[in-house]
């Protein structure tokens, strides 16, 4: 076993288990799984592929943005991020204005729902 899954043991135990969740009609695993992924800042191991032979891989990562609701999934893990730093982090770790446009679009969809209620 190489450092990085030994470091990583727990979190991936975790995203195993949400996994088969991930093509459940529901946003909840997806959300969860990405946001696992991003607070633990395995974003790029995982789309790397570092934890194949585990059986996490970058499919299953864009699979939580695939499946007809890519916005509320999108919206849930701002929603995680404005509570969890570390969430925020990851996604700023994306690069670019990955933060700034994700975040702009969660408050367009609290707006748009204010304009609703």
């Amino acid at each position: 076993m190489n450092w990085l899954i030994e470091e990583n043991y727990s979190t991936i135990s975790e995203l195993l288990k949400l996994k088969p969740k991930l093509a459940n009609a529901s946003p909840s695993a997806r959300i969860k799984f990405a946001s696992l992924v991003l607070k633990r800042g395995l974003y790029l191991p995982v789309v790397h592929n570092e934890f194949y032979d585990c059986g996490i891989s970058e499919r299953d990562f864009d699979t939580c943005f695939e499946m007809h609701d890519g916005d509320a999934v999108r919206n849930g893990i701002v929603a995680e991020a404005l509570k969890d730093d570390a969430v925020k982090n990851g996604i700023k770790e994306q690069g670019g204005t990955t933060w700034d446009s994700w975040l702009a679009a969660y408050k367009e969809m609290e707006t748009q729902q204010d304009m609703f209620c």
